[in-house]
């Protein structure tokens, strides 16, 4: 069950919202007068604010600053974690994927273990000036996927991201229109090429895979790769790592994945 703690009480400096799922579900949120930090302590999840989707894994968390709404998706277990700062006490930050390192990791855990964090209490409000500073501070990550604007576009996105072995062809006739178009069209919406955003949708699912503990030959073939030396090649060049560097630590009780290391992943789109 979810547990909700966004007191309005004066004198709150942090709040948290947590909820372990065992089943895939979306979860949508209106924009919050706090900003926040949504961060998933085990799975990976696909979150989208702001005209963009990204894909977080339990090494990543994503910065959502008052005023966005958001929406999560995920089709396997998930412990997620959220904590809400007060507009006094966050720094400002853009909308990113923030890299969770270990000692933030444990600021967020224990801030929603004992949330919320008053003013009163001064060790709660050391703990919380520590978490906005390491929130501020926190490396940006990558992972992330424009959005196109018109619904006609976003309806082939996320078609696309339901199905990530589409190719341009198959896109175009799955809507009913020519490649030439599509091309164009989704370009000039989101910045970067139809074939550049689809390759980098197939190695963030591949990547979403290997999370959730699938191994690399899996994972090449269910995004549509018959080589898994063509996908280490491509997933590298796309993302900056090779997927056979990830490293995993299992959760003793269950044997699933519960952390991938991402470091060296700092290629934006």
């Amino acid at each position: 069950m979810p547990i909700l703690r966004q007191t309005v009480e004066r004198g709150v400096l942090v709040r948290f919202w947590s909820t372990d799922t065992a089943k895939g579900a979306t979860m949508r949120w209106d924009a919050a007068a706090w900003p926040r930090l949504v961060y998933s302590v085990r799975g990976a999840m696909w979150a989208t604010a702001a005209e963009a989707q990204w894909l977080l894994t339990p090494d990543s968390g994503l910065w959502v600053p008052e005023g966005h709404p958001l929406r999560v998706a995920h089709s396997g277990p998930l412990h997620l974690r959220t904590v809400y700062l007060a507009p006094e006490l966050a720094r400002p930050r853009a909308l990113a994927v923030v890299t969770v390192e270990p000692l933030l990791k444990e600021l967020v855990l224990e801030a929603c273990r004992i949330g919320p964090l008053t003013k009163s209490s001064p060790g709660e409000r050391r703990l919380a000036v520590l978490l906005s500073e390491r929130t501020a501070t926190a490396r940006e990550g990558a992972g992330g996927l424009p959005l196109p604007r018109s619904k006609r576009l976003r309806a082939v996105a996320e078609l696309a991201l339901r199905n990530v072995r589409l190719g341009s062809d198959a896109l175009a006739k799955e809507v009913g229109t020519s490649r030439r178009s599509l091309e164009r069209d989704f370009a000039g919406e989101t910045g970067i090429s139809l074939g550049r955003w689809l390759r980098r949708a197939r190695h963030l699912e591949a990547l979403r895979l290997i999370a959730e503990g699938r191994d690399v030959g899996q994972a090449a073939w269910a995004v549509g790769y018959t080589s898994p030396s063509a996908f280490t090649h491509a997933f590298h060049k796309s993302l900056g790592l090779k997927p056979g560097t990830l490293k995993f630590e299992k959760d003793g009780s269950d044997g699933q994945t519960r952390t991938v290391d991402l470091t060296g992943m700092n290629r934006l789109l």
